[in-house]
């Protein structure tokens, strides 16, 4: 019975990882991460640029505009 478990822990494992991974290339809201780092001097909290750039622009217009609002708009990012 606690070889059943562990592999069952095991296989959870794998696939959380599996998952987080996939998530990472991914990113959210139709942005993958290394989009949310090109529009990353604009959104900074301190210095903000005024402008965004070509790219950042373009990233987002790719992007799920109101999925990332329920992400600002959420208490657990501020």
């Amino acid at each position: 019975m606690a070889k059943s478990q562990s592999l069952a822990a095991a296989l959870l494992l794998v696939l959380v990882v599996s998952l987080t991974a996939i998530e990472g290339v991914h990113g959210i809201c139709g942005m993958s991460n290394d989009e949310f780092k090109l529009c990353q001097p604009a959104a900074a909290v301190e210095n903000p640029i005024d402008s965004l750039s070509a790219e950042c622009c373009a990233a987002l217009g790719k992007a799920n505009l109101s999925c990332i609002c329920c992400y600002k708009a959420s208490p657990a990012y501020g």
